[in-house]
């Protein structure tokens, strides 16, 4: 077996690798639960002081009574209505107001939010009947967006606010209809959340969002053509074992490959991270949430880095900040995950269970705000650790956690989990993708068997 290293956690933040959703693994000896209290780990990514909280819900008429009141508590909101000159239901929604009895006085529905929440975007869909017409007015803080819409008969059409942020007690819709019917569908909208309100909002239908495309809307435009994994790895004999096979893949792994800057990975993970079962969106490492595939200064997720930069110490021209280029910066280490889970891991090792030293992968609650808490990330976690260590000599698998600074582990969990959470079509295109970027491959997305031949 190859020998390797050690580590000792002190703070520093980190990003993970993520898998589809799939029902978690929960560890059955874990005895520590997660807690929003946990300290950021020092990957270099400010901490906002928020989180994002997104709200979406497509309304049906089982939602309200005719003559106005309070709805049930819908996604962690309750919402104030007035009343309908007519309430209906269609394949579109809500039927407000009919041909005979036109809601020609406006329609306000209203939420409430806690101190100290900002509006961050907003987005509803909305129709009439034939030959109708009418208004609508969306307030929050000191916003107010209003327009007239006409739309083809009960066809859907979205309105998109993205303005400046606005600190907001709360969100007043109202709708009015010049004649006819119209028709209410889906309110989405995000929040930036203080962190320590916990504000749980979710979603039951998710806003459409565009597929996230190299060289579109801030996405940089990729480097390198594909490639296959046997064109890429056809020099390496991939029947080699130990030292041999680690010396000819980290060869391989240097050559002509490109060093990113930290700071491109802003916009990169949204690519490479992009959820293949929902183009527009990204995993989130640890708790498997599905988070729209923008930036927002870290309100949604940061940067984590999955083998922690606190036990990435090795010499050289390391820095901190978005201008770093060095091995801190590999795109292979750097996963999407939401400040909450970014925290909790921290910089531990890796385990089966969570202790002060230690994190269990699949968090599986005890997070602020909303989390899906899916998927499984012990495979992925494995596959980039043993990425690291190949790639950059200096760096050490360990079994036990020791005192220095270029360790992680344990090897022992890693190699077991390989095998236990196999590559899924997640960890494939993301593979492909930071290949387009990076001109490198992670070998054991490619080959998991090698963690085998490496370590035997």
């Amino acid at each position: 077996m190859l020998l390797l290293g050690a580590c000792n956690p002190t703070d520093d933040p980190s990003l993970s690798t993520s898998t589809s959703p799939t029902d978690i693994t929960s560890d059955p000896s874990d005895s520590s639960e997660p807690t929003s209290s946990e300290p950021n780990d020092g990957d270099g990514e400010e901490n906002p002081g928020y989180y994002e909280g997104t709200y979406g819900h497509a309304f049906k008429q089982t939602d309200f009574s005719s003559n106005g009141g309070v709805t049930e508590v819908i996604n962690g909101l309750a919402w104030q209505y007035s009343p309908f000159s007519f309430l209906g239901g269609s394949g579109n929604g809500v039927q407000i107001g009919s041909s005979n009895n036109p809601q020609t006085s406006p329609w306000t529905l209203s939420a409430s939010f806690p101190s100290e929440v900002t509006v961050v975007n907003v987005q509803f869909e909305i129709a009439n009947a034939s030959g109708g017409s009418g208004t609508y007015e969306v307030s929050f803080g000191s916003t107010t967006w209003s327009g007239d819409y006409q739309t083809e008969t009960q066809t859907l059409t979205k309105f998109d606010y993205e303005g400046d942020e606005t600190l907001a007690e709360g969100i007043s819709f109202t709708f009015q209809a010049n004649a006819k019917a119209l028709y209410l569908y889906q309110l989405n909208f995000s929040l930036h959340i203080p962190s320590d309100v916990n504000f749980p909002i979710t979603v039951d239908i998710e806003a459409e969002r565009d597929p996230v495309i190299p060289g579109q809307n801030g996405i940089p435009s990729t480097r390198y053509e594909p490639s296959t994994k046997e064109s890429y790895f056809a020099s390496v004999d991939l029947s080699s074992t130990g030292e041999t096979l680690k010396s000819t893949l980290t060869a391989r792994l240097e050559n002509d490959s490109y060093r990113s800057r930290y700071g491109d990975a802003k916009s990169v993970l949204l690519y490479a991270d992009e959820d293949p079962n929902n183009p527009g969106y990204v995993l989130g490492m640890w708790d498997g949430d599905k988070i729209p595939a923008i930036w927002d200064q870290g309100a949604s997720w940061n940067r984590e880095h999955v083998w922690a930069y606190s036990h990435l110490q090795l010499p050289g021209t390391q820095k901190r900040g978005d201008d770093a280029n060095d091995h801190t910066a590999d795109l292979f280490n750097l996963r999407v995950a939401c400040q909450f889970s970014n925290g909790f891991h921290g910089n531990k090792f890796f385990d089966e269970t969570n202790t002060d030293d230690t994190m269990f992968p699949n968090i599986t609650s005890g997070l602020n705000g909303y989390h899906a808490y899916t998927g499984d990330w012990r495979g992925d976690v494995a596959r980039i650790c043993f990425y690291m260590f190949v790639r950059y000599p200096g760096l050490k698998l360990v079994s036990a956690t020791t005192g220095d600074d270029v360790s992680m582990g344990n090897l022992t969990a890693l190699l077991a989990w390989n095998e236990l959470d196999p590559v899924d079509a997640f960890e494939i295109q993301r593979n492909n993708r930071i290949y387009e970027y990076q001109g490198n491959r992670n070998p054991f997305v490619d080959y998991p068997e090698l963690a085998g031949q490496l370590f035997q």
